[in-house]
């Protein structure tokens, strides 16, 4: 019926179009897109579609064809977005180390004075864990710990009391994570 003219193909069209457009539609507007892209991809995918028939290309399923073609381009969309997004935040991110100065200044003032007030023994603690990236292991050998799993706990309860320290100075902890 495609293959022929007039209004034969008109009417394989206009039921193609009923039968398989909401289908695809309900699929695009379930994957985060709008009415206005469902209309576009299936009609991308119907040019797809005449072409691949003009060439004589056979299907068993005009409704798989066109559904699966139609989503496997919502699925590039969304990638090709999301690798224009995340390029573009690539570049907002991009600052360099001076402009960044101060702040990294004021935060590590900030982690000083609650460092501070933790005590010697839980800041050095921290310091080896987080900053010094050392393994629980590492800083049980080397601070006198009776194991990684005593140092674990001991990690545990500093990082508490360093939340504690948070709280109290009525600061987020959120901005520490």
């Amino acid at each position: 019926m495609i293959k022929e003219g007039g209004k034969l193909r008109e009417k394989a069209f206009d039921q193609i179009y009923a039968t398989e457009f909401p289908k695809i539609k309900a699929f695009i507007l379930s994957r985060s897109g709008s009415v206005d892209d469902a209309h576009d991809v299936f009609q991308n995918v119907l040019e797809k579609f005449v072409l691949y028939i003009r060439s004589g290309g056979e299907l068993k399923s005009i409704g798989g064809y066109l559904y699966s073609n139609a989503r496997n381009a919502w699925i590039d969309e969304k990638r090709r977005e999301k690798r224009k997004h995340n390029y573009e935040a690539e570049e907002a991110l991009d600052i360099s180390p001076k402009e960044l100065q101060p702040e990294m200044e004021s935060v590590k003032e900030l982690l000083r004075t609650l460092f501070e007030r933790i005590g010697e023994k839980c800041r050095r603690l921290l310091e080896r864990r987080y900053f010094d990236e050392w393994t629980m292991a590492t800083i049980a050998e080397n601070e006198n710990y009776s194991s990684a799993e005593s140092t674990r706990v001991s990690v545990k309860r500093c990082i508490d009391s360093l939340r504690k320290v948070i709280h109290d100075a009525d600061l987020d902890w959120n901005m520490m994570k």
